[in-house]
């Protein structure tokens, strides 16, 4: 578990999915950069507080979709992510259904309550998501290419200096 941190920009880019298309033009693009990804793992964010506005059972139901096509290589790994807002009762909900890895915003008892839930079960709660490129803005699609080759790595080495 990785309480009250930022999620770990070197596992590799992150992107925000707001559904099945976007989340099978994600795993592909990825997929097609092969042996390029470098072991890298891709994040894949649901958008900010889906977890209260579309629900956990949603989040599940849509990254247990199997790839279109496998990677041959062996590569192509995504870790999905789940924000949850600061609403503590779904993220509770989204550990029930399995999911290991949330973003919570907030803090206090309810906040903690979670942790404590959570710690056990191996699960990783964080406050806050990484640079990500949200697939649903304008040109997005276009850019995700250019993201997963490296794109991501000058965004999160802006915000490092302030720039971002």
């Amino acid at each position: 578990m990785t309480p009250d941190a930022t999620v770990n920009v070197s596992l590799g880019p992150g992107v925000v999915v707001h559904g099945a298309a976007d989340l099978a033009l994600a795993r592909e693009s990825w997929r097609a950069l092969g042996p390029a990804a470098g072991g890298l793992t891709l994040g894949l964010f649901s958008a900010r507080a889906a977890g209260c506005f579309m629900g956990p059972l949603w989040w599940a139901a849509l990254v247990a979709q199997p790839p279109a096509r496998p990677d041959p290589h062996g590569g192509g790994a995504t870790e999905d992510w789940l924000d949850c807002g600061a609403a503590p009762g779904r993220a509770m909900q989204a550990l029930r259904l399995g999911l290991p890895r949330l973003i919570l915003a907030g803090c206090g008892a309810q906040r903690a309550a979670v942790l404590d839930r959570a710690a056990p079960l191996g699960a990783r709660i964080v406050q806050q998501r990484p640079a990500c490129l949200d697939l649903a803005a304008p040109g997005a699609p276009r850019a995700l290419a250019a993201w997963l080759a490296g794109g991501w790595r000058r965004a999160c080495d802006d915000i490092g200096s302030g720039l971002g």
